[in-house]
């Protein structure tokens, strides 16, 4: 595992960001989208994740996304997201695993910071 690559993503309102982040938590590459609002729909950001998928400069093992709303992580759904209305019930887990063959990890977008700044940023210490 120690070779693994995460094709991390942000889900924002406004932004989608990207990059690849290797075992060490080192960022190997990033990138910053605007979201038109039709690519907002659940349609529209499968589409985006394929194209940044394909287009990915490195290797990854497994996709973690972190996106603004409510979870079930029992069904592996979005329940709800304030940022994009459409989104009911969506199996965004579920299609990113069937499209790419790898692991797919879905967090609330305020618990995936938390966890981040307690690995790699302010609250490490």
């Amino acid at each position: 595992m120690q070779n693994a690559n995460v094709l991390c993503v942000d889900l924002g309102g406004t932004n989608l960001r990207h990059g690849v982040v290797n075992y060490q938590g080192n960022l190997k590459n990033f990138g910053i989208l605007t979201l038109s609002d039709d690519e907002k729909s659940p349609h529209g950001i499968i589409k985006i994740l394929c194209k940044i998928m394909n287009s990915a400069k490195e290797n990854f093992n497994a996709i973690g996304i972190a996106i603004p709303g409510f979870i079930d992580f029992d069904e592996e759904v979005v329940v709800s997201s304030p940022n994009f209305p459409t989104w009911r019930n969506f199996r965004i887990k579920k299609i990113l695993m069937e499209k790419t063959g790898v692991p797919v990890l879905i967090e609330n977008d305020a618990n995936a910071f938390t966890i981040g700044e307690a690995w790699k940023g302010a609250g490490k210490e």
